[in-house]
């Protein structure tokens, strides 16, 4: 499990192991915003920026796929955003054109 709270899921008493987060926790908390940096990036004041950090593959295509409209559409209603990506594409997936 990834979260204690799924324990109350099993119902048969199955042998449980919760998993620990697979980062360092303590890095990640809130920070100032780095205005410097976005406009170093050319991203300006008012946009949004949401990060996408894991791979591609045939079981998540279609939520990516989705969360690539999503910015889309958020820019075409006038609400700047940008889609910082890493990971990778899996083999059979080809080049990324959307």
């Amino acid at each position: 499990m990834i979260i204690d709270s799924l324990k109350e899921f099993n119902t048969q008493k199955v042998a449980e192991l919760v998993l620990p987060a697979p980062v360092d926790e303590k890095l990640f908390y809130p920070r100032p915003m780095n205005w410097e940096l976005r406009r170093s990036l050319g991203i300006s004041d008012n946009s949004v920026v949401l990060a996408y950090t894991g791979n591609v593959h045939s079981g998540n295509i279609g939520e990516v796929r989705e969360l690539y409209r999503a910015v889309d559409i958020l820019n075409q209603q006038g609400c700047p955003t940008i889609l910082l990506r890493t990971g990778l594409n899996g083999d059979k997936l080809g080049f990324e054109s959307w």
